[in-house]
């Protein structure tokens, strides 16, 4: 059984790799081609810290909480799409609304292809 502070720990690394990798993959989508000398710095910092902390963290989790953790985020995942696209909708922007329920039902005729949600 993990403690309280082990649990604690767990969750702030798993964050950490969350939050790098998310940083990572906006710098790539916004400085794109243009390479802005003043951030390019940080791609290699990113990614290998991504890759660090995702690694670093597989070390604390047993199969079990990493089946739990990928099936609450595709929850959240498909839940956030299907939300966005009705705000999009109220706001009336009907395109944006249409790409993001179509991101929302290619992630997750993904999930029914590879059957995650049975094996999670």
């Amino acid at each position: 059984m993990q403690s309280d502070s082990q649990t604690a720990f767990e969750q702030d690394l798993n964050s950490a790799f969350v939050l790098s990798a998310s940083l990572y993959y906006r710098l790539i989508a916004t400085d794109g081609p243009r390479r802005d000398p003043l951030i390019v710095g940080w791609h290699d910092a990113l990614h290998d810290t991504a890759r660090d902390l995702s690694a670093l963290s597989d070390g604390w989790s047993d199969a079990e909480s990493v089946a739990a953790q990928l099936s609450r985020g595709i929850s959240d995942l498909l839940h956030s799409l299907r939300d966005l696209s009705e705000m999009a909708a109220n706001m009336d922007q009907p395109d944006l609304s249409a790409e993001l329920r179509s991101h929302a039902a290619r992630f997750e005729e993904q999930l029914d292809v590879n059957d995650v949600r049975g094996s999670l």
